[in-house]
């Protein structure tokens, strides 16, 4: 992994993609590095820099959790860093058609752009020549025990591949300096004391995170484009109006029969725990009026200190909230101190339905809905409106009676990177004479070329197959075998 070079520090504003770990492809573009990011000319400098005119309320106050280093050589440590944010739609059209400048002037002082923002450009212009050569599939992915329907990536190309690790190869460590919160612990000793190991992003799954968080933001505001509506509406209304599979069976019965389960005991229960919260709200909102206000750099958002001590081995790690300024508030969660803080019937028959839901059996550890399979759409069709919706609107119901979705579309996507599901390539050296170009209208250009003998337009420049190594190279359906060798023995 690349180590955060010595003079990192000169650059003035920096570029790291923000997301968390198990989030289904979301994330915004993150410039930090001004101490006081408020009085900072944030449109100036990045219209300095390449970037073309940003409107004021495209950025946004963000906040990130980030792995910097420590003034004790070697070691690292873990950041909040207020900057701004760019949503990922921006982002990738303003970085991915930009010509950026190297140098420029900045309150009268050259000063030199950041390679992060560089290595974020060029990422941008790979997810923009994916996009148009239709490199993704939708797919079902889980979070919180939770289902959703996405658009993702989908690499088959041994080329792609390898330029998607080559640029992460060169990527400075300011562009993927992003905490990622383990699971498992683990430690070093340092001094004789053990210290949790501090984790951070790799590289080319950050990468992978910006192409499926870009893929996904761009093929929904296509798909709600209205001039789309006509290729998008037919195909809804057919799917619609499939229904679901008849003859399902009561959901009490089916709780009774198969889970053990009462059903009306869980619904009691579900009352419980709303009246619970409900209880919880008014307690917090008469002590509301004599708490005072904390700063916002001393609690973070999920309520843990945010000082740089070394945490204690055994403590857990948890994800980090990187959101506005102002904590977010849930439209059905009264106001404290508002008329309003008694929940409202809808307002509480939600938290009653929430409680009940996280009561259902899982089913590939994702929570059920409760009610029966007839009540809902067919899966195909809950799925798709997953995936044509706006990204607040792609969590799907998945009932019990439902198939095992996750397994079988995880399966189906697999098949797109299997190898063993390539056709080989018989094929031989050959010279390809290339026309001239405008930049260089005299010149003809002769190339060696490893050319399919069944297909002669599906070919491979040597520049190409040499920087592969002597790796089986996949392009599509078609799998040259080793053919590094082929090349060589046909030279030969």
């Amino acid at each position: 992994m690349n180590k955060f070079k010595p003079n990192s520090h000169d650059y003035l504003v920096h570029a790291t993609f923000v997301t968390r770990r198990y989030a289904p492809s979301i994330g915004f573009l993150f410039f930090w590095g001004p101490e006081d990011r408020d009085k900072f000319d944030w449109t100036t400098y990045l219209k300095g820099v390449g970037l073309g005119e940003i409107p004021v309320s495209r950025l946004r106050p963000e906040q990130a959790r980030l792995i910097l280093p420590a003034q004790q050589a070697g070691r690292y440590t873990k950041d909040f860093v207020y900057g701004y944010g760019l949503d990922i739609c921006d982002a990738v059209r303003l970085l991915g058609t930009a010509v950026l400048n190297k140098q420029f002037f900045w309150n009268g002082k050259q000063t030199r752009l950041c390679p992060s923002i560089q290595a974020w450009s060029c990422v941008s212009k790979f997810a923009l020549e994916l996009i148009a050569r239709q490199c993704f599939a939708p797919t079902l992915t889980t979070n919180t025990n939770e289902l959703y329907a996405v658009w993702q990536v989908a690499i088959e190309s041994t080329l792609d591949m390898n330029r998607l690790r080559q640029i992460a190869s060169i990527m400075p460590y300011s562009a993927f300096a992003l905490y990622s919160p383990q699971r498992r612990n683990y430690y070093e000793s340092h001094n004789g004391k053990q210290h949790r190991l501090t984790m951070v992003w790799h590289p080319e799954k950050l990468i992978i995170a910006f192409l499926n968080a870009a893929i996904d933001a761009f093929v929904r505001t296509v798909m709600g484009m209205p001039e789309n509506a006509k290729l998008v509406e037919p195909f809804r209304e057919k799917l619609h109006s499939m229904g679901s599979e008849c003859g399902s069976m009561p959901l009490e019965e089916l709780l009774s029969s198969k889970y053990q389960l009462d059903f009306e005991s869980m619904q009691l229960e579900a009352c419980r725990q709303a009246c619970m919260l409900e209880a919880s709200q008014e307690q917090r909102d008469e002590s509301s009026e004599d708490d005072e206000e904390y700063p916002i750099d001393s609690v973070s958002d999920d309520g843990e200190s945010c000082d740089d001590d070394e945490d204690e081995p055994g403590e857990d790690d948890e994800a980090v909230e990187c959101g506005d300024d102002s904590s977010e508030v849930d439209d059905s969660s009264p106001v404290p101190g508002d008329a309003s803080s008694v929940l409202t019937e809808e307002q509480f028959e939600h938290r009653r339905y929430e409680a009940l839901h996280r009561l259902m059996p899982m089913k590939e550890y994702v929570y059920t809905v409760p009610c029966e399979l007839i009540m809902l759409d067919s899966w195909e069709s809950r799925w798709y409106e997953g995936l044509i919706s706006e990204k607040i609107y792609s969590r799907l119901d998945y009932h019990l009676e439902d198939p095992d979705l996750v397994d079988s579309i995880r399966r189906w996507t697999e098949q797109i990177r299997n190898p063993s599901n390539a056709e080989n390539v018989d094929a031989k050296t050959g010279l390809w004479l290339e026309t001239p170009t405008a930049e260089m209208p005299d010149c003809w250009f002769l190339r060696y070329m490893l050319v399919a003998k069944d297909d002669p337009s599906l070919a491979l420049r040597a520049s190409e197959v040499f920087k592969n190594g002597n790796e089986n190279l996949r392009i599509s359906k078609h799998l040259f075998e080793k053919p590094k060798n082929q090349l060589l023995k046909d030279l030969g």
